[in-house]
């Protein structure tokens, strides 16, 4: 027997809605951490949750800071560069395969396992991406 289907929609109470943020937060962190070691890609995980706080998982955190903290902020890409709203899956998947392609162009060099949660610093707001 498969698992039941749930309705994407958002959970109204607040209790359940952070339970199951944080499980789900663990789980694609996880899934981000496979994805990097089955492939040899770097991940970058960056969410946000509804209090601002910011959550990521990296397969090495210095690589991902250095390489977006001195971006020219004309030469980031921002979610309507995609000509779509931030919020929709088609733009997320346009955002995550840019992402995945720009950092397959560089060697991998050594994968670690940062999956500690921290918040990142400001250079990386969501408004700043």
């Amino acid at each position: 027997m498969g698992r039941r289907r749930i309705e994407i929609k958002k959970i109204i109470d607040q209790r359940a809605r952070r339970a199951t943020f944080g499980k789900r937060k663990s789980g694609l962190f996880k899934k981000a951490w496979e994805f990097g070691v089955l492939t040899g890609s770097k991940v970058y995980v960056v969410i946000e949750d509804e209090r601002k706080t910011q959550y990521s998982f990296a397969t090495n955190k210095e690589d991902l800071y250095l390489k977006y903290h001195d971006i020219d902020p004309e030469n980031r890409v921002a979610p309507q560069d995609f000509g779509e709203s931030a919020e929709s899956p088609e733009t997320l998947s346009s955002a995550t395969g840019a992402i995945v392609g720009a950092t397959r162009q560089q060697p991998q060099t050594q994968m670690s396992n940062n999956n500690d949660i921290e918040e990142l610093p400001d250079a990386f707001s969501s408004d700043s991406l």
